[in-house]
């Protein structure tokens, strides 16, 4: 048996060191701490009871199963279980204790369950779950049992997901949850503690470290029909003026989450899911559709966005292609980012949004093994962040592996004075003991990915309709992961980013929702629109056009307003001039024409 556990040890690659000299996430990881002295405010307990139906990882049909647990800088674990997929653990071995402290509350990361099976030599991915702060007592809703040993307060299941391409996702997990008094003489009122600590971490906001590592922050799985430009940001951006002809402001302009795919919805009274676009038929009267005036997609133009607050950052700024870099934050506070922005938008082209950035991160290979906190084998969980200005993006976390397949999508604005910034990434190891170690970045110049969009028309300045719908091919990427030169893996592993990019111009997606919207109000289907369908549309969009200007839509094509009708591509072509149009050389609507 020696010889055997030799030869294997010689022919095993060593994994390397962890190179502490890399920049980790200090100042978080000292948050995530108690104070010097700081006793706990309650202690939380967590009983793994059971799992049920796990995927059989040995040639008999059954696994060897084990359950990590693990939150903040606190990890434990379940004894082994012999050759089953439906362990039964005992309660004095996997009952376990995690103390909560007020100073730290903010920064309680997820409770995070990865089930193992436990081989000879090494362990095998069964799958995972992670319960955030705020899901601890949801199974328990609407009276939560907050004390572990309330009668209330009864076992229940969590379905495993798997974070690996090449392992389903199979089994549950019977977990109880529950506070215990720090001291048994004088236990606290749970439900009003929770309440605070809820407060505290709604007062800190999500951060990349908080945050649940089965998800991603500001993504998508590739394949899922929405996305919207939704990471963390601490940008504050202002909104233009809206579509008019005179200084009163036109109502304020809704949301739609945006369509990954080609077809762009048209409004819609509700902002969580986009609307079908039907074209009325010849029987049907011309009325606006069930709308509030001035309801837009969100593509056309972001409003104001709430300043927001977090505490987590892997980037000092966005570079720009020119290599500068924005002034450093030293001695000042860090920037916080929050989640979620306020939904007012307009088709001003006085504001600087330019276009978006849909990205594909696909995955990375040949990443290096990292020996694990006890030295006896290696250990990779990487994850990959995104920034982009002031915008951070991050992939879910994907255990055990040196060839991480995300398949996550994002999307984001950019604004004309991020035209020359770079798109920068960072792959990280997750690691709430320790530290998330940075394994190495790479990043690339969006002027590089914009040169690869179709020009318009030189003429009419409008975009083919393949731009507009995104149709047009993603540039792939696979670029070499810089790691520290210090690091010991730098001459072993030639690691790589996988991704796709596509820039898509703003005025490209303006016009495509012109031709949609349209198309609403087209009665007899004939890519044609009237004088009374074209002032259907635009009085449904809140605007306040002058009667002359929209005469003037027809005549400049010499077309009776009255009698005739002008193609889509005419139509768009005189409401992209009246967008661009400064404000002072507007038509001003009279007493009379209101």
């Amino acid at each position: 048996m020696s010889k055997v556990l030799k030869t294997i040890k010689r022919v095993t690659p060593n994994p390397v060191k962890r190179n502490r000299s890399i920049k980790q996430t200090n100042a978080t990881q000292e948050a995530s701490g108690p104070t010097p002295g700081e006793q706990p405010a309650i202690i939380l307990r967590v009983q793994v009871v059971a799992c049920a139906d796990l995927l059989a990882k040995d040639k008999g049909g059954k696994s060897d199963p084990f359950v990590a647990v693990n939150l903040n800088r606190e990890r434990h674990a379940t004894p082994v279980v012999k050759k089953s997929v439906n362990p039964e653990y005992p309660a004095d071995k996997s009952t376990f204790n995690f103390p909560i402290y007020r100073s730290s509350v903010g920064y309680l990361g997820a409770l995070e369950f990865v089930v193992w099976d436990k081989d000879l030599l090494r362990k095998d991915y069964i799958g995972e779950a992670a319960l955030a702060f705020d899901e601890w007592f949801k199974h328990q809703e609407p009276s939560p049992a907050f004390a572990f040993d309330d009668p209330r307060n009864t076992p229940f299941p969590v379905s495993i997901i798997s974070s690996r391409k090449n392992t389903q996702a199979q089994g549950t997990i019977q977990l109880k949850i529950g506070f215990v008094p720090v001291d048994p003489a004088s236990p606290p009122n749970y439900a009003a503690m929770f309440s605070e600590f809820q407060q505290l971490a709604k007062m800190t906001g999500l951060t990349l470290h908080s945050s649940v590592p089965t998800r991603g922050i500001g993504t998508t799985l590739v394949g899922e029909s929405e996305l919207e430009d939704d990471g963390l940001s601490s940008a504050e951006e202002d909104s233009g003026d809206e579509l008019e002809d005179h200084s009163a402001s036109a109502p304020s302009m809704g949301s739609t989450p945006l369509s990954s795919g080609p077809a762009l919805s048209a409004p819609s009274r509700k902002n969580t899911q986009p609307s079908p676009i039907i074209a009325p038929s010849a029987s049907q009267s011309l009325k606006p559709p069930t709308t509030s005036p001035g309801f837009l997609p969100k593509v056309l133009s972001p409003g104001v966005r709430t300043p927001v607050t977090g505490k987590d950052s892997y980037f000092e700024g966005a570079q720009s292609a020119e290599g500068s870099r924005p002034a450093s934050r030293a001695g000042k506070k860090r920037p916080s980012f929050k989640k979620g922005f306020d939904s007012n938008y307009n088709l001003s082209s006085s504001n600087d949004v330019v276009g978006i950035v849909m990205l594909e991160i696909q995955g990375a290979e040949d990443l290096p093994k990292l020996k694990n906190m006890t030295r006896t084998g290696w250990d990779m969980d990487p994850f990959c962040v995104v920034s982009f200005g002031k915008k951070v993006f991050r992939t879910r976390v994907v255990r055990h592996s040196l060839d991480p397949v995300w398949n996550e999508k994002l999307l984001f604005h950019v604004h004309r004075y991020e035209t020359n910034f770079k798109v920068n990434f960072q792959v990280l190891d997750w690691d709430k003991l320790s530290g998330n170690d940075n394994i190495g970045s790479a990043s690339f110049a969006l002027p590089e990915l914009m040169a690869n969009v179709p020009q318009p028309n030189q003429t009419t300045m409008i975009y083919p309709e393949s731009v507009a719908s995104g149709e047009h091919d993603m540039t792939e990427y696979k670029l070499p992961i810089v790691t520290d030169k210090s690091a010991p893996w730098e001459f072993k592993h030639a690691p790589v980013l996988k991704f796709r990019a596509k820039y898509q111009p703003y005025r490209a997606l303006r016009q495509k929702f012109w031709r949609e919207y349209l198309k609403q109000y087209d009665m007899d289907n004939n890519d044609r629109i009237s004088h009374l369908e074209l002032t259907s549309m635009l009085d449904s969009l809140g605007s306040t056009l002058s009667r002359d200007t929209i005469d003037g839509f027809f005549t400049r094509f010499n077309v009776s307003p009255r009698e005739g009708e002008i193609t889509f591509e005419q139509t768009i072509i005189c409401l992209e001039d009246i967008v661009h149009k400064p404000m002072d050389q507007r038509k001003r609507v009279t007493t009379d024409q209101q």
